[in-house]
C-alpha cells in the first residue's frame, strides 16, 4: 500500500467509531505496510476486525507477535529504527492530513499521519521548510555526524505555527507568570 492511501485510511478509520489505538505505516516511495492496533471491549474489537478485514491484504496478527511489534515500535527497536545507524533519522511532526512528504527512501508514519520518521540525509533548512509547509516542525532525531548530545533541534530554532503560538503563550503565562524559567529553550 502506498503512503498516500495509508494516510487516508488511517484518518478515515480514526473518524469512525472504531477502537483504533495505534497506527503505523512503513515503506518507501512506492509501497509499504500499514499496521493498526485495535483495543477495548472484545465485542468492539471483533466488530472492527470484521469491518477492516474487508480491506485487501488485511490480516490479523497473532496476539504475541502484535504485542512484540508494538513494544518494538514504542522502544524504537523495530527494524526501521535500527537502520538509523547507517544514516540520519529525522522526525517530522505535521498535520495528520498532510499528503506524503517529498522524501526519497524509507519512512515510518505514526499517530495517524501526524508523526513521520525519515531515514536519510537532509539539510536542516530544507527539513524545516518542508515541515512548516505542512503545519509542523522537524527535528534531527539522531545523526551520524553529531554525538547524541545536542542533536535535538531547539524549539527556538523553529517558528511556532499559528495554532501553536497562543497555546505556548498561555502555558508560559500560566505556569511561569514571572518568567523565572525563561531559559531560551522555547520561543
Amino acid at each position: 500500500m502506498n503512503q498516500a492511501k495509508a494516510i487516508t485510511l488511517m484518518n478515515t478509520w480514526a473518524s469512525q467509531p472504531l477502537p483504533l489505538s495505534a497506527s503505523t505505516w512503513q515503506g518507501d516511495e512506492t509501497s509499504g505496510t500499514l499496521t493498526i492496533r485495535l483495543s477495548g471491549a472484545q465485542a468492539a474489537v471483533r466488530s472492527a476486525q470484521a469491518k477492516l478485514l474487508l480491506t485487501p491484504d488485511a490480516k490479523i496478527l497473532d496476539p504475541e507477535m502484535a504485542n512484540q511489534f508494538w513494544l518494538m515500535m514504542r522502544e524504537q527497536t523495530q527494524d526501521f529504527f535500527i537502520n538509523h545507524k547507517q544514516t540520519d533519522l529525522w522526525r517530522f511532526a505535521v498535520n495528520p492530513l498532510s499528503p506524503p512528504l517529498p522524501l526519497p527512501g524509507n519512512q515510518c508514519i505514526e499517530w495517524l499521519g501526524g508523526q513521520r520518521w525519515f531515514l536519510g540525509q537532509l539539510g536542516a533548512e530544507q527539513a524545516k521548510q518542508m515541515a512548516l509547509a505542512h503545519g509542523g516542525h522537524a527535528t534531527l532525531f539522531k545523526s551520524l555526524n553529531k554525538p547524541n548530545t545536542g542533536v535535538f533541534t531547539q524549539l527556538q530554532d523553529q517558528a511556532l505555527t499559528a495554532p501553536l503560538a497562543p497555546i505556548v503563550q498561555r502555558l508560559r503565562s500560566t505556569f511561569d507568570p514571572d518568567s523565572v524559567f525563561q531559559t531560551g529553550r522555547m520561543p
